[in-house]
């Protein structure tokens, strides 16, 4: 149960720290927290893997990266709010 909260606390601050890092001037410190979270999805996914397939390596791949997918959400909103 406490890790889930962990988890979860983790998971609001990159989400705050993606927003303010993509508002920044510098348009390459958004892309960050979306690179640490892809590198964090493939070494889970070899982690978790017990044998070779791919359907199981793509599977596990689409549903960890669920995180990354809204971290490079939350940077193309804010740079177009940014540009505009």
């Amino acid at each position: 149960m406490e890790y889930g909260i962990i988890f979860l606390i983790v998971l609001l601050a990159m989400f705050y720290f993606q927003t303010i890092f993509s508002e920044m001037e510098n348009k390459y410190l958004g892309y960050i927290l979306p690179i640490l979270a892809f590198i964090t999805s493939v070494v889970l996914m070899f982690v978790w893997m017990d044998e070779f397939s791919i359907v199981k390596m793509l599977g596990t791949l689409l549903f960890v990266n669920i995180p990354t997918y809204i971290l490079m959400l939350i940077y193309k909103l804010k740079r177009k709010k940014l540009k505009k």
